[in-house]
């Protein structure tokens, strides 16, 4: 910004309000006015510049800027002067800029500060100024120069980039402000500043116990760079010589604004430090093919090693990646509860299962755990993922590894999952199309927030397995295949999966397994799941396989538990509320596929068999080694539809024991009263309540005959 020589200042203001600045003192009222009242402060600051000895504060002419336009110049501050001005009300960006009264065009320093104003205030504010260079008088070398013999720990500096210039990359992980720890450098302005074409490396390192914050200048990298623009580097030596192996030291970065753009290798590269990131733009970034900083080209914008990314707000947009389009994080911590990350692709082919994340890659390397925690306001947005999880995507590295994901808020939507084999979770996956113990220890709890509007290649259209659901909504999703709002659950105590399409079966709910001796639970207590559409399932399918022709396995066991909640308005060809299926062969009689369905409490009601049987449910086993059960002690199941058998229930088997209902009245309830207004429209005896074909069905232990149809 260039300087006024000379400015007016206003001599009224209607509804003059007053600027509270970080630090400010008591309010002081004043009658129908406000002001703004900055005076030195903080130490030394208050009668030198503490980085020159030849300067006082007093001496500085000042530049005051309020919400970026210039108030006054020439303004001097200390030694009792204090500078006061009238502003409108609301929130207001003030700075302070001093100049070298020798050299008026020369920046010395500066201060910034953010306050929200109130009507009837005036506040003494006192500001630390601290020394700032422009690039536009002091060159970028000079200043890091300038920097690094000034060094000290816990000074800070400011560097105004309102030139555009180029840099050549640093490629020997040298701290470009040099060693000394607890410095910190603001980087402003609005100039852009370019990696050299002939060069590579980054154009920042931070260093460990160092401090450097972005807002509003420009980072620019190009297309045959193979390093991030902006590195954290750590050590394990510690300050008092020794090392300690367990707990390095690293650097933290802030953005507030600005952009990192353009550059391939990345654009923001964390080793066990902290990116805390509020405003700004990071654009158009790649990562895969040669290496660089990021550990097996991971992270397109953002690759966080062992390290923490906190993101409350800015925008992580257009970048690629193998795994992790947007942002990868291996065994570190992303608290995300804010901003946007949106237009992200994970480009890793399918025949690698760990690629994944178009919007953001979590992954459990080792024994560090990685955890993502996304509340708030927090975006996901339109991320394609040629593999797993369009929009995020978890993972493990080892057997021993762990990853956790917890949802309480924001917004998972658009995003797309690949078609190939490991094409699972348009909006969350896990990385691998079977969820497997031997694979590691994944996690995924919501409490809230909305995943909406996904779409997976396979299955899983909305989330590809979730351990805990308590709370949020997940909603109009689709998938190809299986599980049009989610493939895998284990325990639904709340929220809502409504809206969803399968073009398989489980429109709502997809559980299945085939993994020998594998035990799997769902247990439901609470939350909707309705309005979703399958082949089989509208609402929930489950399902296990199991083909043991040698005998030796013993087959995989599938339980859901409704224990309460609401499976609602569903639809499906056949079995519009719940499908429970079994199917196994081969073997010897004591190993089977197991599917058993118990219900306790809660509501199946509403539900639709388009065109075929089980409105409410239909229970299926299939072969000599396989049982289906459906067990119903309690709740009810009413007002469902069947286009053929069985409105309320359908039972089916290859043998009479291979599909199984059983029905047991509690104390002081009636069959008529658990299963009520239940129509099938397949013709005289088809069964409105239940119809059972060459399965079994048990009134309180009592086998009932075999293909009737039952009406009360």
């Amino acid at each position: 910004m260039k300087r006024a020589k000379t400015i007016a200042l206003a001599s009224a203001v209607l509804l003059a309000v007053a600027v509270m600045l970080a630090g400010c003192g008591s309010p002081e009222p004043e009658e129908e006015t406000a002001y703004i009242t900055i005076s030195l402060g903080g130490g030394a600051g208050r009668a030198a510049v503490p980085w020159d000895a030849g300067l006082s504060a007093e001496s500085i002419p000042h530049d005051i800027i309020i919400d970026g336009a210039l108030i006054a110049s020439g303004v001097k501050i200390g030694g009792g002067a204090v500078f006061k001005h009238a502003v409108t009300p609301g929130e207001h960006s003030v700075e302070v800029r001093g100049y070298d009264p020798a050299s008026t065009a020369k920046l010395v320093s500066y201060a910034e500060a953010t306050a929200t104003v109130a009507l009837g205030e005036n506040k003494s504010c006192p500001i630390q100024l601290r020394q700032a260079f422009e690039t536009s008088v002091t060159p970028w070398a000079d200043a890091v120069n300038a920097i690094k013999v000034g060094g000290n720990p816990d000074r800070i500096y400011y560097i105004i980039a309102n030139t555009d210039f180029s840099l050549a990359g640093s490629t020997d992980y040298s701290a470009t402000f040099g060693p000394a720890a607890g410095i910190a450098v603001n980087i402003r302005g609005t100039g852009k500043i370019s990696l050299a074409p002939d060069t590579k490396g980054s154009l920042l390192i931070i260093g460990p116990d160092q401090t450097v914050s972005l807002k509003g200048a420009r980072l620019e990298g190009h297309s045959t760079n193979d390093r991030s623009l902006v590195h954290l580097t750590y050590t394990y030596l510690k300050g008092d010589g020794s090392y300690d192996y367990t707990n390095p030291t690293s650097g933290t970065f802030k953005m507030a604004g600005g952009t990192i753009s353009g550059n391939n290798g990345g654009g923001v590269c964390v080793v066990y430090g902290t990116f805390d990131m509020s405003g700004g733009t990071i654009s158009g970034n790649t990562t895969g093919g040669t290496g660089g900083d990021t550990v097996g080209d991971n992270g397109g914008g953002v690759d966080i090693e062992y390290g923490t990314f906190n993101m409350s707000g800015g925008t992580i947009t257009g970048n690629k990646a193998r795994d992790g389009g947007g942002v990868n994080v291996s065994s570190g911590t992303f608290n995300m509860s804010g901003g946007l990350i949106a237009g992200n692709e994970s480009t890793g082919s399918y025949e690698y299962s760990y690629y994944g994340g178009g919007g953001v890659s979590v992954r459990g390397v080792g024994n560090i755990k990685a955890t993502f925690n996304m509340s708030g306001t927090a975006e996901i947005r339109g991320n394609k993922a040629a593999c797993s999880g369009g929009g995020v995507a978890l993972k493990v590295a080892a057997n021993y590894a762990i990853v956790e994901f917890n949802m309480s808020g924001g917004t998972i939507a658009g995003n797309e999952s690949g078609t190939g084999y490991f094409g699972g979770g348009g909006g969350v996956g896990m990385g691998l199309y079977s969820i497997s113990t031997s694979d590691g220890t994944r996690i995924m709890n919501m409490t809230g927030g909305t995943i909406s509007g996904n779409k997976a290649g396979v299955s899983g259209g909305g989330v590809y397995y979730i351990d805990t659901m308590e709370g949020g909504t997940i909603t109009d999703n689709e998938s190809i295949g299986d599980g049009g709002g989610v493939a895998g659950i284990a325990t639904m105590t709340g929220g809502t999966i409504s809206g969803n399409r399968a073009g398989g079966s489980g429109g709502g709910v997809y559980i299945y397994s085939e993994e020998d001796e594998a035990t799997i639970t769902f247990n439901m207590s609470g939350g909707t799941i309705s309005d979703n559409n399958a082949t089989s399932g509208g609402g929930v399918y489950v399902g296990t396989y199991f083909n043991n022709e040698y005998d030796y396995y013993t087959g995989p066991t599938l339980t859901i538990n409704i224990k309460g909640g609401t499976i609602s308005d569903n639809t499906a060809a056949d079995g519009g509320g719940v499908y429970v299926y079994a199917q196994g062969t081969g073997g010897t009689p004591s190993n089977y596929a197991r599917t058993n369905f118990t219900m306790t409490s809660g509501t199946i009601s509403g539900n639709k068999a388009t065109t075929g049987s089980g409105g409410g449910v239909y229970v299926y086993g299939n072969g000599n080694r396989a049982t289906s059960t459906f067990t119903m002690s309690d709740g009810n199941i009413a007002g469902s539809e069947a286009a053929d058998k069985g409105g309320g229930v359908y039972v089916v088997g290859t043998t009479a024991t291979r599909g199984v209902f059983n029905l047991n009245q509690p104390a002081g309830k009636t069959k008529e009263e658990m299963l009520v207004s239940n129509t099938a429209k397949g013709g005289a005896g088809s069964g409105d309540q239940v119809y059972v074909a060459t399965g079994q069905f048990k009134i309180d232990g009592a086998v009932q005959t075999a293909d009737t149809g039952y009406d009360w």
